[in-house]
């Protein structure tokens, strides 16, 4: 006779085995992408995962907080850097200036002000609660922060949304 909490048993291991290859998938494919790929990171006391719309709505300031309610803090790369331009471009869909015009009129209208700039960003994220910010690929360190996405050098899809 069959006991009835086997197909129960089946079902864990099996979802256990998926979130194990998922995984398993996504640190190979960090490992594997272009040294200009950008990696989307935060601090490692935050548990959330996130897409590139709340990505885009964290850095934009239209979302203040992860989705479990912790305070985020977006850290972004130098004005100008490559990489800032390259984050601009690719989680954003914007441009340098488009961005510049985006934190004027947002200063003006609600007094939120762009995130802080760091040239060490990967440092800054390792020190701040809450924090998330992006590096190339060749720029990160494992264990130093965890990873959330990757966008691409050359994106497969347009994603990108306006402000």
């Amino acid at each position: 006779m069959a006991s009835p909490r086997k197909p129960y048993t089946g079902l864990i291991l099996a979802m256990a085995m998926s979130c194990s290859t998922v995984l398993s998938a996504r640190i190979a494919r960090a490992q594997e992408q272009d040294p200009l790929d950008i990696i989307v990171v935060c601090n490692k006391g935050v548990k959330d995962d996130i897409d590139r719309a709340t990505l885009s709505d964290l850095f934009l300031r239209k979302r203040l907080t992860w989705p479990s309610g912790m305070t985020a803090v977006p850290v972004n790369a130098l004005a100008g850097s490559e990489l800032r331009v390259e984050f601009q471009r690719r989680a954003l869909s914007l441009t340098h200036a488009e961005e510049a015009s985006y934190w004027k009129k947002k200063e003006l209208v609600s007094a939120v002000t762009a995130p802080p700039e760091f040239k060490a960003t990967l440092r800054a994220v390792f020190k701040l609660a809450g924090s998330v910010t992006y590096v190339f690929r060749s720029q990160y360190k494992e264990g130093v922060a965890r990873l959330l996405l990757i966008l691409p050098k050359e994106p497969k899809s347009s994603e990108g949304r306006r402000p």
